[in-house]
């Protein structure tokens, strides 16, 4: 649903923000928890197999990763949220 039809109905600017925080702060929680994963298990493969080393796990890497994701989701999820905040409602009761 687009902020507007929330805007519609009657919620307030930081009730619909703080929604959307939540949204993109889950989905950049799974993001980076599938990167971690995915880029642990890669990395394991490589240096175990290709490279023939003792592979060590670096928490604060993935966690880093993981951070990052979280980031980069909520900045840009919330540009977008934040420019569709600023249409006006209206637009959206008419049939056009």
């Amino acid at each position: 649903m687009t902020p507007s039809f929330f805007k519609v109905l009657g919620a307030t600017r930081p009730r619909i923000v703080g929604l959307y925080l939540i949204e993109y702060g889950m989905l950049g929680l799974f993001t980076g928890a599938i990167s971690a994963g995915i880029g642990t298990l890669t990395a394991w493969a490589v240096i175990r197999f290709l490279m023939r080393a003792d592979w060590i796990f670096l928490p604060h890497v993935v966690g880093a990763t993981t951070l990052v994701c979280i980031a980069v989701t909520l900045s840009v999820g919330l540009m977008g949220t934040w420019i569709a905040l600023g249409e006006k409602a209206s637009g959206h009761l008419r049939n056009e």
